[in-house]
């Protein structure tokens, strides 16, 4: 039996006590009514014989006569009323009953969910953390043990220091995802940025790491500022490079594009060709922790903290993020973030190939 229907079965256990003990209720609660209006009605019938026995007995006059009425009249009130109490209790019990049951419902099942996507973390967190020390563990121990060459040495050296890299952003991630949950976050967009010469080291940073396995088409205006904290800007950029590069094959396109739009807004758009979002999925993937598919057969390296990072820090910034579908595949990032200047390029400083980016100018 799989670990996912194992903790599927877990928490199945407790709802369907729960559900029972609501269905028992519910039925105690339509016995009880139904006694107490049976009863009512007894008694409402039983003073009504009563009644017309005693004034049966008696030639009545026109005072007796209203008295008896008066009589009837009060006792048919009185079993209104009794009969709207219990039928208003009911109504009042029964939705609060439903009420009680949505919000219990809807707890355990976040909670369940939380724990599903804690699981998912722990597992992930694992694989990302043995991965890199694994490699970083053997090119050492190969130096340590064996006389290569210059070329090879450079080789494994370069290769402990991506693994190096891999476990900082690991690690960053997690410190900045719990900065952002705290109530003194430090982070703040306070600090005059150049959005343009961050795209530009970008650029430096995954041409050197990616050039070989991905095509990218950069797009950038000179010069964009806006007022942000600069280390959180970085990190929204590089999480979604980097989520672009996850999710794509090797060769593919990967196009990041920056753009002074109206409204004061910069707007900075990443597409990959990978295998894109389904529809139902793209309101959850901000979430953190979640990862789309199963932990347990997922192959790509993650901890479902990235997406997470980037929509806290653009709601931080005063920013959107949007989700489009590229064509014939993948995905588009699109986020607008309030610029502060802005000055335009020389004509010949910047010439964008329009025709590859005719989709940047869609709302």
């Amino acid at each position: 039996m799989s670990p996912n229907r194992n903790n599927s079965s877990k928490y199945s256990r407790p709802l369907l006590i729960f559900y029972f003990l609501v269905a028992y209720v519910l039925a105690a609660f339509s016995w009880w009514t139904y006694l107490h209006l049976k009863n009512f009605r007894q008694q409402y019938e039983l003073k009504l014989n009563v009644a017309e026995l005693e004034f049966d007995k008696y030639k009545l006059d026109s005072d007796q006569v209203r008295h008896k009425s008066e009589t009837l009249t009060n006792a048919k009130k009185r079993y209104d009323a009794d009969l709207n109490m219990i039928i208003g209790e009911a109504v009042v019990f029964f939705l609060l009953l439903l009420f009680g049951t949505y919000k219990i419902h809807a707890a355990m099942r976040n909670e369940t969910e939380m724990n599903q996507q804690q699981r998912n973390f722990l597992l992930s967190i694992t694989h990302e953390l043995k991965s890199p020390i694994a490699g970083i563990r053997l090119a050492i121990e190969t130096l340590l043990t064996r006389p290569l060459d210059r070329a090879p040495q450079l080789r494994l050296l370069s290769n402990s220091m991506k693994d190096v890299e891999r476990l900082q952003n690991l690690v960053e991630n997690i410190l900045l995802a719990a900065k952002l949950e705290t109530a003194q976050n430090s982070l703040q967009p306070h600090e005059k940025v150049d959005l343009s010469a961050i795209m530009d080291e970008l650029k430096q940073k995954f041409m050197m790491s990616f050039g070989q396995v991905r095509h990218f088409r950069w797009h950038t205006t000179y010069s964009l500022f806006v007022l942000a904290d600069r280390i959180a800007l970085v990190s929204m950029i590089t999480n979604l490079i980097e989520n672009a590069i996850k999710y794509s094959p090797k060769e593919s396109n990967i196009t990041i594009s920056l753009q002074a739009v109206e409204a004061q807004k910069a707007r900075i758009i990443i597409a990959d060709e990978g295998v894109g979002i389904p529809d139902h999925e793209k309101a959850k993937i901000f979430t953190k922790f979640y990862r789309i598919g199963n932990e347990d057969t997922r192959k790509t390296k993650g901890t479902g903290l990235g997406l997470y990072i980037v929509k806290q820090l653009v709601d931080l910034h005063g920013g959107t993020i949007q989700i489009a579908d590229n064509q014939p595949r993948g995905t588009i990032f699109i986020i607008e973030l309030p610029y502060t200047e802005y000055i335009p390029p020389m004509e010949d400083e910047y010439a964008p190939d329009i025709a590859d980016m005719s989709w940047v100018n869609q709302n």
